[in-house]
């Protein structure tokens, strides 16, 4: 979630900090920031409460392509960080999702 590090250093927070406000250790924090881990729906939650923000705004990812608040899947799959549950796709894994959805809806893609 590259919007949590921003938001943490434009408010001059620690990783120390959030990581106690999610009751987690700095790393966890770390592994967050930089998309190696996925936060779970209660700490999204603390996250947008305590920087006074929206869920979707720390989720959104370098601006996504979007209209009326809808996000492009497509573009979506350009984000550093995609899960599939609990399981992050590596670049290959989002070539495969891009190729089925491209034959899904051929005159959207």
């Amino acid at each position: 979630m590259k919007r949590l590090r921003e938001l943490r250093r434009q408010q001059e927070r620690t990783q120390a900090d959030l990581a106690k406000l999610l009751g987690v250790n700095r790393t966890a924090i770390s592994k967050l920031e930089l998309g190696q881990q996925q936060a779970s729906a209660s700490q999204l939650l603390k996250l947008a409460k305590y920087f006074n923000v929206s869920v979707d705004f720390l989720l959104e990812c370098e601006r996504a392509e979007y209209s009326n608040e809808t996000y492009d899947l497509i573009n979506m799959l350009e984000c550093e960080g995609v899960f599939v549950g609990n399981h992050r796709l590596t670049n290959e894994e989002k070539k495969v999702v891009k190729g089925v959805l491209g034959a899904i809806f051929n005159r959207y893609v």
